[in-house]
């Protein structure tokens, strides 16, 4: 949650300083899409991690 927080506070923290600088053309740095991967990537191993909970249980049964 809080890389989401960080992502999208960041571009509007962002916008607010357009108006008050001199550069006609603002970007981004290559980090800030790098932090994109990261919650993509991280969000889908949540999603894997949620669904492999049940397979868990078939290899630690014990047997009798």
């Amino acid at each position: 949650m809080c890389i989401l927080i960080a992502l999208v506070i960041y571009p509007v923290c962002f916008a607010a300083e357009l108006n008050l600088g001199n550069r006609s053309v603002w970007e981004f740095g290559w980090a800030y899409g790098v932090g994109w991967g990261a919650a993509i990537f991280l969000f889908g191993a949540v999603v894997l991690l949620l669904c492999d909970k049940e397979s868990e249980e078939v290899y630690f049964k014990q047997r009798k």
